[in-house]
């Protein structure tokens, strides 16, 4: 009894299991039929557009030649028949003066854009001699123009010589001094000197610095030089100075260069404009900077052939500090 009962529910489960195994193979191939359904409609589409293609192909085709055979026959006609051309130098013209296309903003033509302004005034030739004239230039120049000058805070006097001559030779009026030294200073720095700048926008007349056309622009670059020297003292810092010595591969001169730079900026010494004929301050204070940073080995050559070194001209030390360089060069090669 109990294995007629269990062979019954046997046979209950696989009639349900093959059922549900038909129900999905009709699922297969009705999926089947639409998906070839869709292919076929779509070759008939690609088709319809080929033979559409090809037609137009074709009537092109067919023009051309029929305008080739135009042109051949416009060839044989009589050349007094011909229309004359137009007048090709009015057409230049014309189109020289229409106005130039505005090409449109984007990100990547936006950053390469320059912002033309009024900028420095240029000395040129006019009817009654020379004359200031204005000339555009672009962002671009106004910072190269100022890349020479110095950093304030490292060297405010030096800031404050060059800025002058930054003035004589460009002429900015003090609304663009205003704009350029914003751009050089930054936002940090240029409240220490935006209020020196007078609110009157004077501008170089004359060609001559010197002339009296031009009292109102030089007073008013005067005393915004005198305010950069208030707001950015000197400072001395000779822990600079003592740590430029020179390393093993670099050569004296190279040494002296960069020594000279790094003491007239931390030195608070300013160097004079004729040497004369004893050393001064300055050129004292350089020379024993000068002598406590070469190599060993140079020092003491130096020392042994020159017996003036202490109180000796700078030119003299360093002549004799490449001297021994060089004897020192010969010997590593030999």
């Amino acid at each position: 009894m109990r294995l007629r009962v269990v062979k019954e529910s046997i046979e209950e489960g696989s009639e349900k299991q093959k059922g549900l195994i038909r129900g999905k193979e009709r699922q297969c191939r009705k999926n089947w039929c639409i998906g070839m359904k869709k292919k076929r409609k779509r070759k008939n589409e690609e088709k319809k557009t080929d033979s559409t293609i090809s037609k137009t192909i074709s009537t092109a085709s067919e023009t051309g030649s029929t305008a080739a055979a135009a042109g051949g026959q416009e060839k044989e006609e009589d050349p007094e028949i011909i229309p004359e051309t137009p007048n090709e130098e009015a057409d230049e013209e014309r189109t020289r003066r229409l106005p130039p296309l505005k090409k449109r903003k984007t990100r990547n033509t936006i950053k390469e854009e320059n912002v033309s302004i009024t900028a420095p005034m240029v000395e040129v030739s006019g009817p009654d001699g020379a004359m200031m004239v204005f000339r555009p230039w672009t962002v671009n120049d106004m910072k190269e123009a100022m890349a020479h000058l110095p950093n304030p805070e490292e060297a405010g006097d030096r800031f404050s010589i060059e800025l002058i001559t930054f003035c004589k030779e460009f002429s900015p009026t003090m609304y663009e001094l205003r704009r350029l030294l914003a751009v050089k200073l930054g936002a940090s720095k240029w409240h220490k000197v935006s209020g020196k700048l007078r609110g009157e926008d004077y501008r170089r007349v004359s060609s001559s610095w010197t002339d009296e056309t031009n009292a109102n622009y030089c007073t008013a670059v005067v005393e915004l030089v005198e305010g950069i020297k208030v707001a950015f003292p000197v400072r001395v810092d000779t822990s600079r100075i003592g740590n430029c010595c020179q390393t093993r591969e670099e050569s004296v001169q190279d040494y002296y260069h960069r020594l000279y730079e790094t003491f007239n900026k931390h030195s608070g010494l300013e160097e004079p404009d004729d040497r004369g004929n004893q050393p001064d301050t300055w050129e004292c204070h350089l020379r024993s900077w000068f002598l406590n940073g070469l190599r060993p080995e140079i020092v003491q050559e130096v020392k042994c052939n020159y017996i003036e070194w202490k109180n000796g001209r700078l030119t003299a030390i360093s002549a004799h500090a490449l001297h021994a360089e060089e004897q020192q060069t010969m010997k590593k090669e030999r």
